[in-house]
């Protein structure tokens, strides 16, 4: 198994004192993603000296550009404008060469609040009338545009070797930097009724689906208050799964009126990665950060696994927000053999509290046949716990007391 982790340009700066990528290649890191635009927020960083905190700008770049944008024209971070010399990810690439590291770009390139200020008419618009403050809709022909120059800009960079893309679906609203206060618990169901985007061309497209706009304005509108006005979230409550939220919404929508969204939304997702492939093809490997399962927004990719094969070379299923039980639940009885998948996990707590929680999840992909771990993120974890983190992934620490996995069986449909 190989594994990887994700890092920032500041957390690369930082490892310096702790010996650089080489030192992660000993700790059996085979690659490290760097992150090429910021994903905004605040971030402690346990170890980083004299800086606790790093204030990110969501969007900024890391890496200079040449090309033309159209519309969306990116910016650079500060620190790129200003110094004159090599930008972070070519540093990244040189150094990654030198010390054996595979060197990695990692993208989320639509969550842009900047861009999504400048341009709201290219934000994904929600039943309410409301613009996602920094989600750029995958449907419009300017946010494709800009999408496929990012890429093709990536690709051609000397030394990187694979460009890990998330995010290419309709956003849901408890993703990105904008934090989103609600006493919900995390609930698919009303997160999927507020990512259907009503901008004017996903209307054009569920238009020639047959769909009739204002009746779906009206349903979703009328649901999404029905959940949000009506549970009681001190009381217990049965966790569903995706599927069970699924058909719940197929009786809620209308089978047709799920199929057309369904249907809409699949066919910008291949349309953005066939056309990422074309501009990427024969120059970097490309991996997608996907969910498995049914619910089609932000990462899920609504469809078996068969539909992407060919479209990438990697696909690395994300659980960051998962912890050892929601992953083991996923993975029991898959059988991913046959393809590159591995699993990206945040491995500390609240997600994980033990060495061996950690291994049961790496026995989990194991046994279905995943091809390792991304370990999210290089800056967020401490040191002991990076060294804690890296002997399980690679050693083995906790394989005793790891709780069984039950045998794989064929992945269905």
């Amino acid at each position: 198994m190989r594994h990887g982790i994700h890092a920032h340009p500041d957390d690369l700066d930082a490892l310096t004192a702790h010996g650089g990528l080489a030192r992660l290649r000993e700790l059996g890191f085979t690659d490290v993603a760097l992150a090429v635009a910021d994903g905004g927020g605040r971030t402690l960083l346990p170890w980083h000296g004299g800086v606790g905190v790093r204030d990110g700008d969501e969007g900024d770049l890391y890496f200079r550009t040449r090309g033309d944008f159209g519309m969306l024209e990116p910016r650079l971070a500060e620190r790129v404008a200003l110094d004159a010399g090599p930008s972070p990810l070519e540093r990244f690439c040189r150094d990654a060469a030198d010390c054996g590291i595979e060197a990695r770009a990692w993208l989320h390139p639509l969550r842009n609040r900047r861009l999504a200020t400048r341009f709201p008419h290219a934000c994904v618009v929600n039943a309410f009338g409301d613009r996602e403050r920094s989600a750029l809709c995958p449907a419009q022909g300017p946010v494709r545009e800009y999408l496929i120059q990012l890429v093709e800009e990536l690709a051609v960079q000397p030394g990187l070797q694979a460009l890990e893309i998330e995010g290419l679906g309709f956003a849901d609203p408890r993703r990105g930097a904008a934090r989103t206060e609600c006493a919900l618990p995390s609930d698919p169901y009303a997160d999927f009724l507020l990512s259907i985007c009503f901008c004017s061309d996903c209307s054009e497209e569920m238009k020639r689906a047959g769909l009739g706009l204002d009746w779906l304005r009206s349903r979703v509108r009328d649901l999404i208050l029905a959940r949000l006005g009506t549970q009681d979230v001190l009381a217990p409550r049965r966790a569903s799964t995706n599927e069970e939220t699924f058909r719940r919404l197929e009786d809620d929508l209308g089978h047709a009126a799920m199929f057309a969204l369904w249907s809409h939304r699949l066919a910008v997702y291949l349309r953005t990665i066939k056309a990422l492939r074309k501009v990427t093809q024969g120059r970097v490997r490309v991996a997608l950060h996907v969910h498995f399962h049914s619910l089609f927004s932000g990462d899920a990719i609504g469809a078996p696994l068969q539909v992407l094969l060919g479209h990438a070379d990697e696909l690395i299923a994300s659980h960051v927000d998962d912890g050892v039980e929601a992953l083991r639940s996923t993975w029991r009885g898959e059988s991913i053999r046959g393809h590159v998948v591995r699993v990206a996990l945040r491995p500390f707590p609240p997600y994980y509290r033990s060495a061996d929680e950690l291994w049961t999840a790496r026995s989990a992909v194991r046994d279905s046949g995943g091809s390792g771990v991304v370990v999210h993120a290089l800056g967020t974890l401490p040191w002991p716990t990076l060294e804690r983190v890296a002997a399980v992934l690679r050693d083995g620490a906790g394989e005793a007391t790891a709780v069984p996995v039950a045998p794989a069986r064929a992945r269905r449909g």
